[in-house]
Parts: C-alpha cells; structure tokens; sequence
C-alpha cells in the first residue's frame, strides 16, 4: 500500500515517471501514479475531494538524494542527476 508522504501544488506529475521532484534538498525519482483508496477518507477527512480530477493520487517514486524538506520549501521538476556507481 502506498500512502502520501509529502503534498506540492502547483506542479504537473502526470507523465511525468522518470522525472526528478525536486523538494528541498531532497530529489525523488518520480515511477508512476498512485491509485487512491477509501483509506484516504479514513486519515483525512475530504482528501479524496481534493485529489486532482485528472490524476487522483499523485504520483510515487523512490529517493533519489536525501535531505532536509520544510514546509514552504519550492518544488520543481528535472531530469535527474544521475547517481555514480
């Protein structure tokens, strides 16, 4: 199960799986959509409402570059950095 750990406005997620979001000092590698469920109700009164009507759940993805996120902090789209080996 797949849960939101973090909510930005303003930003496009759909297609968007290969993408890096940019939040903070952190960077998540964007995989896909996140289907919602009646869980969501059940944590947050009204927050399958307020789900984007064209993409419901947002989108998830993996880590990519840990750090420091606070509220306020901007969010943008890029290609990601990619990770030496």
């Amino acid at each position: 199960m797949r849960r939101a750990n973090i909510m930005v406005s303003g930003i496009q997620l759909e297609n968007m799986g290969g993408h890096a979001l940019i939040v903070g000092e952190a960077q998540i590698l964007l995989r896909g959509e996140t289907r919602p469920c009646e869980l969501m109700d059940e944590q947050c009164q009204g927050l399958r409402d307020a789900l984007d009507p064209d993409w419901y759940g947002g989108a998830h993805g993996v880590v990519i570059k840990g750090g420091l996120i606070r509220v306020g902090d901007p969010a943008s789209i890029e290609v990601p950095t990619p990770v030496p080996s």
